[in-house]
């Protein structure tokens, strides 16, 4: 239906919210126990529906950085809070080998 316009605008005033919240360690735990994980690999979705394929990329890096980070320093508390991190960074890896397979099919041509 074509509505990442729609969606562009409010995920970015969700994020300009978020990212206002006070203290840094409050803003980290929302970041990291509120806000459904789904909703940042949206807000990077939005640059691949722009037309932003490098920014895109850039985006999920951060996000398996993000992952891999959480998941190390869950690995001495909780093991399944770590395995639940790595599974979402097993699925941005996923998801950065298919947009770099999109792009060398788009290029190949």
């Amino acid at each position: 239906m074509r509505l990442f316009n729609q969606t562009s605008v409010e995920c970015t005033n969700l994020f300009v919210v978020l990212n206002g919240i006070g203290p840094p360690e409050a803003r980290k735990y929302v970041f990291d126990r509120v806000l459904p994980f789904e909703l940042e690999v949206m807000q990077s979705r939005l640059k691949y529906w722009s037309g932003d394929h490098m920014g895109y990329l850039d985006a999920l890096n951060a996000l398996l950085r993000k992952c891999r980070t959480n998941a190390r320093s869950a690995t001495f508390v909780d093991t399944s809070t770590s395995s639940m991190w790595k599974e979402r960074g097993a699925r941005i890896s996923l998801i950065i080998s298919s947009q770099m397979v999109e792009m060398k099919a788009s290029y190949s041509w």
